[in-house]
């Protein structure tokens, strides 16, 4: 007998994207690096932002603000958007995300959820879109809502920043926060860095490392191990760092296997 989907959640990982699709499950209020995007599929939602509690369809958060989503019973799609990629930067003008959540609605949304609302019934695992199929859905809808806009470029500088922090994510230097080759100050390069991609330096490479566990523990590393293997010095700093931003610790995501179903690229 096949395994039932029923009440599993399901997290795709791509490389400026995340996609859970999933029941309501509870999470303390944090903030984040990333745009999230929330639909409900079966019913509305309740969300905590600061002292302000509000019913939403559908919200766009920016990034960096606290907030919470209350557990409820629902079935909804939340999206993961790295502010600084050309998606992230065209939601960001189209929607004047700055410092407060943003309701919208487009025409486009319906069709989506039809499709969503699918996935989430009592099919089988064979049944399901592919991770390459919840891609194309997912960038194809995003362009829809937002098409990426013709940003200015990132300074050559930070550009080369980004590369060597995704591709020595870690060596020691990059925990320092040293970047010699891009001739830069430390306090120069931190400002900069702010200016062009919105957050700190040391924050975003905590962001990255992040998701540098969560690879390790994909591929089939323990939770210790994978917290090494990303430059934490533990799995209780990883978990402190994970529950900071994200409301729940790695062991919440990952303890329970049979409930939730974790797809990454190669």
């Amino acid at each position: 007998m096949e395994e039932s989907t029923e009440k599993q959640a399901r997290v795709y990982i791509y490389d400026r994207l995340v996609v859970l699709l999933r029941s309501s499950f509870y999470a303390e209020m944090h903030k984040h690096h990333a745009i999230q995007l929330v639909l409900g599929l079966d019913d509305s939602f309740e969300l905590s932002c600061g002292d302000v509690q509000q019913v939403y369809d559908s919200i766009l958060i920016p990034p960096n603000v606290s907030h919470q989503i209350q557990p409820g019973h629902g079935w909804h799609i939340t999206l993961l958007i790295e502010p600084e990629s050309n998606t992230g930067k065209g939601l960001i003008e189209t929607y004047d995300l700055v410092d407060s959540p943003v309701a919208f609605e487009h025409e486009s949304t319906s069709g989506l959820k039809s499709v969503l609302i699918e996935q989430t019934s009592y099919l089988s695992k064979n049944d399901l879109l592919t991770y390459s199929e919840v891609d194309t859905l997912i960038t194809d809808w995003l362009r829809v809502i937002a098409e990426p806009l013709a940003v200015s470029l990132c300074d050559d500088r930070i550009q080369r920043v980004l590369d060597i922090i995704h591709t020595n994510i870690t060596c020691d230097r990059v925990k320092r926060l040293e970047f010699p080759e891009v001739g830069l100050s430390k306090s120069r390069l931190a400002h900069l860095f702010v200016e062009q991609i919105g957050i700190t330096l040391s924050r975003y490479v905590l962001w990255v490392r992040m998701k540098t566990a969560v690879r390790y523990i994909l591929s089939g590393a323990s939770l210790t191990e994978s917290a090494h293997q990303a430059g934490f010095s533990d799995l209780a700093h990883l978990s402190r760092s994970f529950k900071n931003t994200f409301g729940l610790t790695m062991s919440d995501l990952f303890k329970e296997g049979e409930k939730v179903n974790v797809f990454f690229g190669d």
